[in-house]
């Protein structure tokens, strides 16, 4: 059963489960293994939340709207857009680092055999399946 969840909807629900990422790294230490990114530490995993010139959540937003816009050209337009370096913006993109921390993220997904496309959520280390409505989430989330 597919869910379309509005822009609202899908902000609110990566806002709760950042909330939930961080309180999760802080119980458990920097050095701690994250269970559903093989080879990764905590450490890793709040690197990748906070990414480039922290400006993530913004970055995402612009994509989530301009879906059928992602030239180079347009990509580079709303790193201006959003006051990045786009030099830098540049250099990151292709950067062999960057390129291997996707190539981890995407073999990390591939290897678990539960990721199946983008977007896809775990939760305590298990696929949800569900819907990714704002009930439907909490329910997920509920101990």
């Amino acid at each position: 059963m597919a869910t379309q969840l509005s822009l609202e909807q899908h902000l609110e629900a990566l806002v709760r489960s950042g909330a939930a990422v961080g309180e999760a790294a802080t119980a458990a230490g920097l050095e701690a293994k994250v269970p559903t990114c093989a080879g990764w530490d905590v450490t890793d995993l709040v690197v990748h939340q906070g990414m480039v010139q922290d400006r993530f959540w913004d970055m995402h937003e612009l994509l989530f709207h301009r879906q059928q816009a992602l030239e180079d050209s347009d990509l580079r337009g709303y790193a201006a857009q959003l006051g990045l370096d786009v030099a830098a913006f540049d250099r990151d993109r292709a950067s062999t680092a960057v390129a291997e921390r996707i190539r981890r993220d995407v073999d990390s997904g591939l290897a678990s055999g539960q990721v199946l496309g983008a977007p896809t959520l775990f939760i305590d280390g298990v696929v949800h399946r569900g819907g990714y409505d704002p009930p439907a989430l909490l329910a997920a989330l509920a101990p």
